[in-house]
């Protein structure tokens, strides 16, 4: 995942309460290159994180790649370890394999989801023949269901073509409006070509 777009989730969660818990869905990327350089400096700035790759191999991969992370910190790692004030000690992170729908979690377990999706060069196997769409449509209710009331979910699309599972910004609304998701930062691309957006979970009750 290009760098800006994991400096901009940094800086978003930097201003929320770490007290709460944040899951990582969907591909795990290779190395550094993957969850773990998402996961570490989420976990310095004091969230419980737990990442969610499809396959044991991916979760193995994020548990060596924050391993690596805490050994030498670099890139956004360093960054989160600038920023925090030294009193807070990073908090857990966990990896876990699950195919989509079957998360070890009760339902709003989580005051953030950060969503990769299927443009990050692997999708959901259980949608994988689904239209780009339907993917992003499945992977934002399974985010909702596992979301407080009014929890937030963070898209992170690299870019690639639509018919290879890629989003725009017309595929990450239409899926967020299906599956009952508030738009709360529109869909962005940034300058390396990938896209971010942020979604809310509102009830009835929810404070605005």
């Amino acid at each position: 995942m290009p760098a800006p777009v994991v400096n901009h989730l940094l800086r978003t969660l930097a201003a929320a309460p770490p007290d709460q818990r944040v899951l990582l869905r969907g591909p795990a990327g290779d190395g550094r290159a993957g969850d773990g350089r998402v996961a570490h400096p989420l976990a310095r700035l004091g969230f419980e994180v737990h990442a969610a790759p499809w396959t044991d191999d991916a979760a193995r991969r994020v548990q060596e790649a924050v391993q690596a992370e805490r050994a030498e910190p670099t890139g956004a790692s360093a960054g989160a370890e600038a920023a925090s004030s030294g009193e807070a000690q990073t908090a857990p992170v966990y990896a876990t394999a699950a195919p989509l729908g079957a998360l070890p979690y009760p339902e709003g377990h989580f005051g953030w989801v950060v969503v990769r999706g299927p443009a990050d060069g692997e999708g959901a196997p259980a949608v994988q023949e689904a239209s780009p769409a339907g993917q992003w449509q499945a992977l934002l209710e399974e985010a909702r269901h596992y979301l407080r009331p009014g929890g937030w979910v963070f898209v992170m699309a690299a870019l690639v073509e639509e018919e290879d599972g890629g989003a725009s910004p017309e595929v990450l609304d239409r899926a967020a409006e299906q599956a009952q998701l508030a738009e709360a930062e529109a869909p962005e691309h940034t300058e390396a070509g990938a896209l971010h957006a942020i979604y809310r979970r509102v009830e009835a009750d929810t404070p605005r």
